[in-house]
């Protein structure tokens, strides 16, 4: 194999059906074919100036082959095959579709050429040319016979040692039948030395640059640009709202672009296919094989200019969501990379193995067929076998929750909580996953043969089981809490999450009031701290609440949209009063929000719509809410704070309705909650009664996120849709 490579690098070639790139200039297409052909990288650019000036394309040196004639395009065939100066010279038919002073031209050069013997190809069938047309190039130096030359030397379709023809020995398997249809003249052979080292691969920065410019992978580059952010700008969805919106934090970023492979991925496996399918559209499969840089050093450069294409796209559109992260919060950590960068691994990966895919199926149905199916495996991935199904007693409807099948797919589920991120053993098993695409698709690139190309789907095969035991299989070792960013920053009793630390200033003074108001309503029973909730329980899931902590978060409706110092410390005092027990990822509107009016009137003495209160509502929450407010304002003080305390231990128990027992109607319903109401919550609802033990005092480690189904806030009632075997709310938005 050294040997046949050394003798390529001295043979210049030129196939009877020439193939090129149509988007190359000439300059660009001649100086590919001599790096092809190992020229040394600082020769390469005089050596194009001199075939482009032999065969008289200098003044057409920047034009694009496809605006070419076809005489133009047989000599830029003839310039590539003596860019390297080659000491022998195939030409198959060198002077067809040339015009006779053109064929009288390269007849000159042939003679310029005479320090070098030359090997010319004359098929046997040319029989209706002239005679001096088709031989006139045959001896340079005119001073050797055909006839000598043809007895010293095998004729191309013999078989010489180790039963090959002499072509096929010299050019590959692709150009034995080739050669089968002319002879050799003027054969003398190069000696080729015994030994051979050979080259390193060297990354010459103009092909590189060339590819960038004139292959799919600028286009590839230009499509998941204009694609994220079209979804992210032109789509008002929940990447806008909230503390989880995309430009909110680095991890919400890195969360909400890598969910955006949803809809990327599939393109980019499409556009990689389509590269795959160049060589043979352009007919250069033939050509290709006559050179002697490995396969791998050629597929290694569309390939490495698709993924830098691809590579800066994403990292463009990250810079744009990174300003404004630096613009919104001064909280900084490295654990969003690693989300990031296996996105880009994704999408390199899956460009690579289209390639490799268009290559070994060469067809017009191929890059739409493996976009298909990148986008039905990144469905499935999501719905059905990526997630396993269960029902939820307490809420009474079916839930989902990811498997390990799932972290095989691209994108993530959607955030729902700024505070969660991927585990390490993701990103490892992720990572291995995809090395082992890219690796069959590079190894289906380079393939010749058919055993080859089912010996590279090992990479992928391997890939996935190394991945499957990596992967970790509970739904809480997958999506857990960023114990970093959850961490206490604390202002007296007042605290927040170090994610949400610039914050902390605003919430001070209005949380060390509501605490105040507490203590002098409540007496012993007020909460002595105002806390952000961290803990991240699963979806539909009840939430527990504190009777020592006031426990909120900043995507609440009520501290969302307080304005004011004076609403923030209303949405406050609502918490602590009346936490709310929808299940974890609903919103609605009801008793709670009824109740939580009139503990907060009570407090302060007057009843105000609170912060959140949607206008349509609010003279619905008036008219609901102001009778009970004056009923408990005429009890006397003692049963006041009866009703008080047994709203109160009911809201945190979420056994129970509020508004009932705040409204004196003793037993409250259960409702939505599920369960019994319990024994003690009569006595509560009974002024003068002695108050049974509160709810324990909830402990909140950080406990991890076990499901994360695809959420929406909804505003109404709860009627739900069945989407993908899971149930979800059918209206999404605010």
């Amino acid at each position: 194999m050294g040997e046949h490579r050394a003798l390529r690098r001295r043979i210049g070639y030129l196939p009877q059906e020439f193939g090129y790139y149509k988007r190359f200039t000439v300059r660009e297409f001649v100086e590919y074919m001599a790096w092809l052909k190992e020229v040394p990288k600082a020769d390469i650019p005089g050596a194009v100036q001199r075939a482009v000036e032999r065969v008289g394309l200098a003044d057409r040196a920047d034009d694009r082959m496809k605006a070419l004639s076809g005489g133009m395009v047989r000599r830029v065939g003839i310039a590539q095959a003596i860019v390297n100066d080659p000491a022998i010279l195939l030409l198959d038919e060198p002077t067809a579709g040339l015009d006779p002073a053109q064929r009288l031209r390269f007849r000159g050069c042939c003679r310029s050429w005479g320090r070098t013997p030359a090997w010319s190809c004359r098929p046997t069938s040319s029989r209706t040319s002239p005679p001096r047309a088709a031989t006139w190039c045959s001896s340079p130096r005119g001073d050797w016979s055909s006839r000598a030359l043809r007895t010293s030397w095998p004729r191309p379709g013999s078989r010489a040692r180790g039963g090959q023809s002499v072509g096929t020995r010299v050019l590959g398997a692709a150009a034995g039948p080739r050669a089968r249809k002319g002879f050799l003249v003027n054969a003398r052979a190069p000696r080729v030395g015994a030994t051979f080292r050979a080259p390193r691969f060297d990354v010459n920065l103009r092909v590189l640059r060339t590819e960038l410019r004139r292959s799919v992978a600028p286009w590839a580059g230009g499509v998941i640009l204009i694609g994220a952010l079209a979804f992210l700008y032109a789509l008002d969805a929940g990447w806008w709202h909230g503390t989880t919106a995309w430009t909110a934090q680095w991890t919400s970023l890195a969360m909400w672009t890598r969910g955006l492979l949803f809809y990327l991925w599939p393109l980019a496996v499409g556009l990689g296919t389509l590269q795959g399918l160049r060589d043979r559209r352009s007919k250069m499969v033939e050509l290709l094989t006559s050179t002697p840089r490995p396969a791998r050093h050629r597929a290694a450069v569309p390939a490495g200019a698709t993924a830098l294409a691809l590579a800066s796209a994403f990292a463009l559109v990250v810079a744009v969501g990174g300003v404004q992260v630096i613009a919104n919060t001064s909280y900084t950590r490295a654990g969003w990379l690693p989300i990031t960068l296996i996105a880009v691994l994704f999408l390199v990966a899956g460009a690579v193995l289209g390639m490799g895919v268009g290559r070994a199926l060469p067809s017009v149905l191929t890059p739409p067929l493996m976009a298909m199916a990148a986008f039905a495996f990144t469905a499935l991935m999501h719905s059905s076998l990526g997630r396993t199904a269960k029902l939820d007693p307490a809420i009474g409807i079916t839930t989902t929750e990811p498997n390990r099948l799932s972290l095989l797919s691209p994108e993530v589920d959607e955030v729902r909580s700024t505070l969660v991120t991927l585990s390490s053993a993701v990103h490892i098993g992720q990572t291995i996953w995809v090395l082992g695409m890219a690796a069959t698709g590079f190894a289906l690139l380079i393939a010749a043969n058919r055993r080859a190309r089912l010996i590279a789907l090992t990479p992928v095969v391997a890939g996935a089981a190394l991945a499957l035991l990596v992967l970790p299989s509970a739904p809480n070792r997958m999506y857990v809490v960023d114990t970093a960013a959850a961490a206490p920053v604390c202002d007296g009793p007042v605290c927040v999450a170090r994610v949400h630390e610039d914050r902390l200033a605003a919430l001070a003074g209005p949380g060390k009031e509501a605490l105040r108001l507490l203590h002098r309503a409540l007496g012993d029973r007020a909460p002595v701290s105002v806390r952000e909730n961290t803990t991240v329980a699963p979806w539909g899931s009840t939430p527990k609440w504190s009777r020592t902590t006031v426990l909120f978060t900043f995507d609440d409706d009520i501290v969302a949209d307080a304005a004011t110092p004076e609403e923030l410390t209303s949405a406050l005092l609502a918490e602590g009063m009346v936490p709310g027990c929808d299940p974890v990822g609903w919103s609605g509107f009801g008793g709670d929000q009824y109740a939580q009016s009139v503990a907060v009137g009570w407090i302060l003495g007057r009843l105000q719509p609170l912060p959140g209160t949607p206008a349509m509502v609010r003279d619905e929450v008036e008219a609901k809410s102001r009778p009970v407010w004056e009923q408990l304002k005429a009890l006397p003080w003692s049963g006041q704070l009866a009703r008080i305390n047994a709203m109160r231990g009911a809201a945190l128990a979420c056994k129970g309705d509020p508004f009932e027992v705040v409204s004196g109607r003793g037993r409250g319903e259960v409702g939505v909650r599920g369960g019994e109401t319990p024994a003690f919550l009569g006595k509560m609802a009974t002024p003068g009664r002695e108050l049974a033990p509160p709810p324990p005092e909830m402990a909140d480690p950080l406990r991890p996120f076990p499901s994360s189904p695809r959420l929406a806030r909804r505003l109404g009632d709860r009627r739900h849709e069945r989407v993908g075997g899971r149930a979800e709310p059918w209206c999404r938005g605010r």
